[in-house]
This record gives structure tokens, C-alpha cells and sequence, in this order.
């Protein structure tokens, strides 16, 4: 299996389960503690925004508190199929259409919602802890994951190959598989039986470093693609992420959010204000998006 994900991302001579070693940074002006520090923002956050989204529990049940399933395998499925329709794959028609790049960005930022999700569930079920705080500090999984993920970040998949289409298929390649493995296992799946042996003791640990290398090859394509520094990636995270908490607040489930604002996207407006000021929180982004649609109710 270490061998497939290897080749699955052109990584061959990479030992993804017995790797040890911190690599050198090939992205400029990025360390492993600053990729340490927003890892575990992402992941934190995210759990913060699916609890809102899904109630507490969420990570055990795999059920929100309306009694709805959650299959992230599908969500990254999904994903993968949009992130496909970005690029100009079809060799039977359309043969001069170039990569749709907004696009590419846009579900670039969305798989960084799904897979600090992957994390947390993972998390809950090798280390059960309350605090998911706790559960970072003290859990050799989640450390694993971490290295991986900028081991892959720092191990080119096309070295010298920048093409656009073809990195992007390695990554969306990468979570087709990984979305897969998590709907034939119990710990992503409730259909699933727990004592179902390949589903859990075979499937559980390789899940593991796909999560990883999806992570790591996620960041890769950001910065390959767009020459983005973390700072703004992070940046453009916290405006979908506080976008969402946002509409969920002012009536997205219930069809009356009003989503154009003076002929602009929601989206537009909360990336402009936060071009204005890249250090806000995420807190102070959702007051300033409070004050700008009550002007737009006329409030």
C-alpha cells in the first residue's frame, strides 16, 4: 500500500509510513513551525465551524443534530468530480479549453474545510479524548500526519513541470482515492460495521497518510499554481470559513440570505475587507460583514 500512494502521487522514493526526517522547505519564506502553527489553526477552527454546522459530537456520531449522515468520503468525491471539471480533461471535445485557475482555487480552499474534518474524526477515534486540544497535543498520529503532509508539501510531484492540469490531477486523483477509502470504513461511514475487520484494522492506518499527503499536495497545488505564501491561504480559509457560520446565521438554510450585495458576491465583499486588514480574525471579519448587510437590508 505505501508503494501505491508513492505512485498514485509520483512521489516513488518517498517512504510515506516510516518517515522521519523533517525536509528542507522548498517553499520560500515557509518553516515547519509556521506550517505547524496554521495545521493546527485549520484544524481547530474547522472543528469550531462543524460544530456550529453539525452540533457537538459530531466527530463520534457522524450524524448532525438534525439527524442528518455525514459522508465526508463523498464530500471529498464531490469535491474531486468539481475540481475535474476545472481543467480540460476531456481528450474527445472542447480540446482547446485551458484550466478554469478562479475555479481551482476556489475548491482548493474547500478541501481545507473537508480535510481538517478528516483529521478530527480520525482523531476521535484513535485517541477519544473530550479536548480536541488534548487530542493534538499528545496524539503520535496526529504528529504523523503532520510531518507527512510537508514531507509531501516539499517533495515535487512534477519537479520540473509546472503544468497546471497536471498537478491538479495528481491532487484531485489523491482524494477520489482517500473519499473512497473513507465510505468502506466505519470510522467515516455508519453504514459500515465496526467489527468489520479490512473496514477498520487494514483501511484505519493507510487512511491515515493519504489525509497527509492529500494535505500536504493540497498546499503544493496552492502554492505552485498561485505562488501564495501561507498567510494568504489561510486568509482566504478564514473568509469561507467565517462566511458560513455567516449565512448559516442569517437564513442560508432557509432561502431568504441575501447572498448578491450592490451586484457583488458575499464571497467579493468579505475578501475585499479582508484585503484591507489580512490580520483580522475571524470574529472581527463576521463584524464588519454584520454591519455591511445591514446596510444592504437597509437596517
Amino acid at each position: 500500500m505505501n508503494k501505491l500512494l508513492g505512485s498514485i502521487v509520483g512521489l516513488k522514493s518517498m517512504d510515506l509510513v516510516g518517515v522521519s526526517d523533517v525536509k528542507s522547505s522548498l517553499i520560500e519564506g515557509l518553516d515547519f513551525d509556521t506550517f505547524n502553527y496554521y495545521f493546527d489553526q485549520l484544524v481547530l477552527t474547522q472543528h469550531d465551524l462543524n460544530i456550529e454546522l453539525c452540533g457537538l459530537g459530531y466527530d463520534k456520531t457522524l450524524v448532525t443534530d438534525k439527524g442528518k449522515l455525514i459522508r465526508y468520503g463523498n464530500a471529498l468525491i464531490s469535491e474531486s468530480n468539481e475540481l475535474l471539471d476545472s481543467t480540460p480533461w476531456k481528450h474527445w471535445k472542447n480540446t482547446d479549453d485551458v484550466c478554469d485557475t478562479p475555479n481551482i482555487a476556489t475548491e482548493l480552499i474547500d478541501y481545507l474545510h473537508f480535510l481538517p474534518s478528516l483529521v478530527v474524526v480520525y482523531l476521535k477515534h484513535t485517541r477519544p479524548d473530550s479536548d480536541l486540544g488534548l487530542s493534538i497535543k499528545l496524539s503520535e498520529d496526529y504528529n504523523i500526519i503532520k510531518l507527512v503532509a510537508w514531507n509531501t508539501l516539499n517533495s515535487k510531484v512534477y519537479p520540473h513541470d509546472n503544468d497546471t492540469a497536471k498537478i491538479t490531477n495528481a491532487l484531485l486523483s489523491v482524494n477520489s482515492v482517500l473519499g473512497g477509502l473513507c465510505n468502506l470504513t466505519y470510522i467515516f461511514n455508519k453504514d459500515i460495521e465496526e467489527d468489520i475487520d479490512t473496514s477498520y484494522s487494514f483501511l484505519k492506518e493507510h487512511i491515515k497518510y493519504m489525509i497527509a499527503v492529500s494535505f500536504g499536495l493540497t498546499f503544493q497545488n496552492h502554492f505552485t499554481i498561485f505562488n501564495s505564501s501561507i498567510e494568504s491561504i489561510w486568509s482566504e480559509y478564514i473568509v469561507k470559513n467565517t462566511l458560513n457560520s455567516f449565512r448559516k446565521d442569517n437564513g442560508y438554510k432557509e432561502g431568504t440570505y441575501i447572498k448578491i450585495w450592490n451586484d457583488l458576491e458575499d464571497n467579493e465583499v468579505a475578501k475585499a475587507i479582508m484585503s484591507e486588514n489580512p490580520k483580522l480574525t475571524k470574529n472581527e471579519l463576521y463584524e464588519e460583514l454584520t454591519i455591511a448587510y445591514k446596510l444592504i437590508k437597509g437596517e
